[in-house]
C-alpha cells in the first residue's frame, strides 16, 4: 500500500467537521503558496498547475461542507472555523465571476478581429499639398532596445528620504567613481511590499537604507573596496570614500599614527591645565575586577547572619560596574568624571592601555586593580594613548 491509499484512508476516516477543517487548511495554504510562487516567478505553467490544484481542492471543500451541514445536529463546530469558509467561498465567487468576464471579454475581442469590416467611403477631396504615400508594411518602425541581462530598472524620482539625501550629497559612485546613483524601486506580492535602494549605473554597486543615514553596502568589485562589502556606512563615511578611499574611522587611526591627533574646541566640560588640549572625550561605564567565590559544598547556618560553608571553594574575577560618566583623553592625562568619582591620571602614569572587544582596560602605577571603560572604539583609544605615551 503506498503512501497515496494510506492518505486517502485517513480522510476518510476522518468525521465531517474533520475533513471540512483538512480542505479548509489546504486550500488556504495552496493559496497562499501559489502567490507567494507568483510573486517571485511569474512563470505561466506554475500559475497553471496552482489554478488546476485550486479547481480540485475547492469543490473537496465544497462536498466537505455539505456533509457537514447535512450532520449538523450531530457535528459541533467552532464558528472561528465557519466564518473563514463562508469568507472563502465569497472571495472565490468573486475572483471566478471577474475569471469569467475577462475570458467573455478575450472571446468577444477575438470574435470582433475575425469579422470583416467595410471600408469607409473615400472621399473626393485634393489636399492643399501631395503628400508621397507609403505603404504600412514599409514605414520605418522605431526598434525597441533589447533588455540584456544587467540592465538595470528605470530610476525612480524620490524627492525626499535618506535614498534621495545620499544621491543628493555623493554625486556619483563613491566606490568606481565614474558614474551616477539611482534610486531603484522594487515591488513584490503584487505590489503589497515595496523596498527602495540605490545602484550604481555602472559597478552595480548597492545601497540599502539602513535606519537614519545608515547603509548596507553590498559590492561585488575585486579591488580594495571588496572590503566594504555587507559592511554597515554613514553617509559621511561614504564621502570619504569617494574622497579619499577611507571611511571616517579609517583616516583617524591613520592620522593617530603619524602623531596628528584631532583638538577638540567644546572643553567646557573639562577644566583643562596650562598647554594642555582635548584630543577625545566619550560618555563610558567605568568598571573594575570584584573578586567572586563559588562553594562546591553545601553550607548550614548557624547564627543569623552565619553560615558555615562545607567543601572546596574557588574565586575568579568579575567585572563589576561601578559608575558611569564621562572619559577624557588629553596630551597630558586620561581623565574620567563619572557621578561617585573622578579619577585623573596622568600619561606617564599609564602603565598600559589594552582594546578589548567592549571597552579599554587600563592599567595604572601604583595601583593592583585595572580600570575598564565601555568606550564605542577601543582601537581608536588604545592607538592613541600608546602614540602619546611614545611622544
Amino acid at each position: 500500500m503506498n503512501q497515496l491509499e494510506r492518505l486517502m484512508q485517513k480522510l476518510d476516516s476522518l468525521s465531517p467537521a474533520g475533513k471540512y477543517k483538512f480542505w479548509l487548511v489546504a486550500n488556504f495554504f495552496l493559496v497562499v503558496v501559489g502567490l507567494i510562487v507568483y510573486s517571485y516567478n511569474k512563470n505561466s505553467i506554475l500559475v497553471g498547475f496552482f489554478g488546476l490544484l485550486l479547481l480540485i481542492f475547492l469543490p473537496l471543500l465544497g462536498y466537505s461542507s455539505h456533509l457537514l451541514y447535512k450532520n449538523r445536529a450531530e457535528e459541533k463546530i467552532s464558528w472561528w472555523w465557519v466564518v473563514p469558509g463562508a469568507l472563502y467561498f465569497l472571495l472565490m465567487l468573486i475572483a471566478g465571476g471577474i475569471g469569467l468576464l475577462v475570458v467573455l471579454g478575450f472571446a468577444i475581442g477575438w470574435y470582433k478581429s475575425r469579422k470583416p469590416t467595410t471600408p469607409a467611403p473615400i472621399k473626393n477631396v485634393l489636399p492643399e499639398k501631395l503628400v508621397p504615400l507609403v505603404p504600412k508594411e514599409f514605414e520605418q518602425k522605431p526598434i525597441a532596445p533589447k533588455k540584456t541581462q544587467n540592465q538595470l530598472p528605470p530610476p525612480v524620482e524620490i524627492l525626499a528620504g535618506p535614498e534621495h539625501d545620499l544621491v543628493t550629497e555623493l554625486g556619483t559612485c563613491p566606490f568606481c567613481k565614474k558614474a551616477g546613483l539611482n534610486i531603484i524601486e522594487h515591488q513584490s506580492l503584487f505590489g503589497l511590499l515595496r523596498s527602495r535602494n540605490i545602484q550604481c549605473s555602472n559597478c552595480l554597486s548597492l545601497f540599502t537604507s539602513k535606519g537614519e543615514n545608515q547603509f548596507v553596502i553590498s559590492t561585488d568589485l575585486r579591488d580594495s573596496n571588496q572590503r566594504f562589502n555587507g559592511s554597515v556606512l554613514t553617509t559621511q563615511d561614504l564621502e570619504w570614500i569617494r574622497d579619499t578611499g577611507k571611511t571616517v574611522r579609517e583616516n583617524t587611526l591613520s592620522n593617530i599614527e603619524k602623531g596628528n591627533l584631532p583638538i577638540l574646541t567644546d572643553t567646557d566640560s573639562l577644566q583643562l591645565q596650562k598647554g594642555e588640549v582635548l584630543h577625545f572625550s566619550e560618555p563610558v561605564a567605568f568598571f573594575e575586577p570584584r573578586s567572586i567565590r563559588n562553594y562546591g559544598g553545601g553550607s548550614f547556618r548557624v547564627a543569623k547572619g552565619v553560615r558555615i560553608h562545607m567543601g572546596q571553594s574557588e574565586s575568579h574575577l568579575e567585572w563589576r560596574k561601578i559608575d558611569g560618566g564621562d572619559l577624557y583623553l588629553t596630551n597630558k592625562r586620561l581623565v574620567y568624571v563619572g557621578s561617585l568619582r573622578t579619577v585623573s591620571t596622568d600619561l606617564p602614569k599609564v602603565v598600559s592601555a589594552t582594546a578589548e572587544k567592549d571597552g579599554l582596560q587600563i592599567s595604572r602605577a601604583n595601583k593592583q586593580k585595572p580600570e575598564f571603560y565601555s568606550v564605542s572604539d577601543p582601537e581608536k583609544w588604545e592607538l592613541a594613548i600608546n602614540k602619546l605615551l611614545r611622544i
